[in-house]
Protein backbone atom coordinates (compact mmCIF):
# COMPACT_ATOMS: atom_id res chain seq x y z
CA UNK A 1 0.00 0.00 0.00
CA UNK A 2 2.89 2.43 -0.37
CA UNK A 3 4.65 1.38 -3.33
CA UNK A 4 2.10 1.68 -5.48
CA UNK A 5 1.39 5.46 -4.59
CA UNK A 6 4.77 6.25 -4.38
CA UNK A 7 5.17 5.25 -8.42
CA UNK A 8 1.47 6.42 -9.58
CA UNK A 9 0.47 8.93 -7.06
CA UNK A 10 -2.86 7.00 -6.39
CA UNK A 11 -3.91 4.08 -5.27
CA UNK A 12 -7.72 2.99 -6.45
CA UNK A 13 -9.48 -0.61 -6.16
CA UNK A 14 -7.78 -1.06 -9.72
CA UNK A 15 -4.34 -0.99 -8.47
CA UNK A 16 -4.99 -4.21 -6.68
CA UNK A 17 -5.38 -6.10 -10.13
CA UNK A 18 -2.90 -8.18 -11.49
CA UNK A 19 -2.56 -5.87 -13.94
CA UNK A 20 -0.56 -3.07 -12.13
CA UNK A 21 0.39 -5.86 -9.50
CA UNK A 22 2.44 -7.49 -12.07
CA UNK A 23 4.37 -3.88 -12.32
CA UNK A 24 8.51 -5.16 -11.56
CA UNK A 25 9.11 -1.36 -10.52
CA UNK A 26 6.63 -1.84 -8.16
CA UNK A 27 8.52 -5.29 -6.57
CA UNK A 28 11.95 -3.54 -6.48
CA UNK A 29 10.68 -0.47 -4.90
CA UNK A 30 8.93 -2.92 -1.98
CA UNK A 31 12.38 -4.59 -1.68
CA UNK A 32 13.77 -1.22 0.07
CA UNK A 33 10.30 -0.29 1.80
CA UNK A 34 10.95 -0.49 5.91
CA UNK A 35 8.45 -0.79 7.78
CA UNK A 36 8.13 -0.20 11.50
CA UNK A 37 4.87 -0.29 14.15
CA UNK A 38 4.56 2.93 16.32
CA UNK A 39 2.91 1.66 19.04
CA UNK A 40 0.76 4.65 20.18
CA UNK A 41 -0.98 3.94 16.66
CA UNK A 42 -1.37 0.51 17.17
CA UNK A 43 -2.86 1.33 20.86
CA UNK A 44 -5.25 3.66 19.02
CA UNK A 45 -6.32 1.82 16.74
CA UNK A 46 -7.42 -1.45 19.47
CA UNK A 47 -8.69 1.32 21.71
CA UNK A 48 -12.99 1.15 21.29
CA UNK A 49 -13.50 4.23 21.77
CA UNK A 50 -10.79 5.56 18.77
CA UNK A 51 -10.36 3.28 16.64
CA UNK A 52 -8.35 5.17 14.16
CA UNK A 53 -6.36 4.29 11.47
CA UNK A 54 -3.18 6.36 11.67
CA UNK A 55 -0.03 5.83 9.72
CA UNK A 56 3.18 7.63 8.96
CA UNK A 57 5.36 8.04 6.15
CA UNK A 58 9.11 9.43 5.97
CA UNK A 59 11.24 8.90 2.41
CA UNK A 60 14.63 8.37 3.00
CA UNK A 61 16.98 8.71 0.12
CA UNK A 62 20.19 6.90 -0.63
CA UNK A 63 22.60 10.08 -0.50
CA UNK A 64 20.93 10.32 3.32
CA UNK A 65 18.15 13.07 2.42
CA UNK A 66 14.98 12.67 3.56
CA UNK A 67 11.61 13.83 3.50
CA UNK A 68 9.73 15.60 6.49
CA UNK A 69 8.22 12.62 8.58
CA UNK A 70 4.07 13.06 7.49
CA UNK A 71 1.48 11.68 9.68
CA UNK A 72 -2.13 11.06 9.16
CA UNK A 73 -4.77 10.41 12.15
Amino acid sequence: MVAVPLLFGRLTAADYEDEVAQDKRIDALREKIVCYEDPAFTADYHDPEKRAIGNAITVEFTDGSRFDEVIVE
